[in-house]
């Protein structure tokens, strides 16, 4: 079923901006508590990880919201701001390669979203001829990121648990939005008994925890969000261009554009993530 076309997609960035923000905040909240804790069942008594959960909660509540107004296309890529909060969450100032970093990040997101233009689905459209192999795709995807994770340690382990996580959130992502229209077209009766319901329940939960596992086995949060905000949106542009039916530009000029400014975002996250790295064995 398409999804019917976003209402404001300013309102929907702004809402998403917000979301990153938090969701930066409270990432950073529960990495530290998480690197000290080492029992998952000892973490609901820290203070501090209850707050960074509930922080992420409501990063989530705005993503939702902001998904009501704008395309996931739209939405999901602005997320990889909260790499930078979180990184400067983490120590007292920006190094010169995490400012670079920003500036890339910020500049990489802009040309893109610039150049492809994220739409939503035109009426009566639906993209079902690359549902499946886009979900083959990225079963496999989340199958070797966890045995990736199963024969790896530290910074690796905690990688490759994020690129599982950062899947699960974009499918969750696309899966949401699909709620969203349900409830736009036919109220919260028609939501609830809609399967994308049921399987976001299944799949955004277990990102979290494979992000809970991924943070404990890094040095700061910046690392782990690096690899989510990248995989994310990734995952979410792709469910909503082969799955929702939503538009993007796709000239070869334009893709070619989108893969330089994607490549900006991606080498603009690892500075920042590298930074953040460093900072975190440094003594305060």
């Amino acid at each position: 079923m398409p999804v019917p076309a976003a209402a404001d997609p300013a309102l929907g960035v702004s809402l998403a901006l917000g979301a990153a923000v938090v969701f930066g905040l409270g990432s950073a909240a529960q990495q530290r508590v998480v690197a000290r804790v080492r029992a998952d069942a000892a973490l609901v008594r820290e203070p501090q990880w209850t707050a960074g959960v509930a922080a992420v909660g409501v990063g989530t509540a705005l993503q939702l919201t902001a998904l009501a107004f704008a395309p996931v296309a739209l939405v999901q890529p602005l997320g990889v701001t909260s790499v930078l909060v979180a990184a400067s969450a983490a120590r007292h100032r920006l190094d010169r390669t995490s400012v670079l970093g920003a500036v890339a990040c910020a500049g990489g997101l802009a040309g893109f979203l610039l150049l492809a233009r994220p739409g939503p689905a035109l009426p009566g459209a639906v993209a079902t001829e690359g549902a499946g192999a886009l979900a083959v795709l990225l079963v496999v995807a989340l199958v070797v990121a966890l045995v990736a994770a199963r024969h790896s340690t530290g910074e690796v382990r905690a990688v490759a648990l994020g690129v599982a996580a950062g899947a699960c959130y974009g499918i969750s992502a696309g899966l949401l939005t699909v709620v969203v229209a349900q409830v736009r077209l036919g109220g919260l009766a028609a939501a609830s008994v809609h399967p994308a319901l049921y399987a976001a329940a299944v799949v955004g939960p277990a990102g979290f925890v494979l992000s809970q596992h991924a943070f404990r086995g890094a040095r700061s949060a910046a690392p782990v969000l690096a690899v989510l905000t990248t995989v994310d949106p990734l995952v979410a542009v792709a469910v909503g261009v082969w799955w929702l039916g939503e538009r993007i530009v796709a000239t070869p000029v334009a893709l070619a554009g989108e893969a330089l400014a994607a490549l900006a975002v991606l080498g603009g996250v690892v500075a920042v993530a590298r930074g953040g790295a460093r900072r975190a064995v440094v003594p305060a």
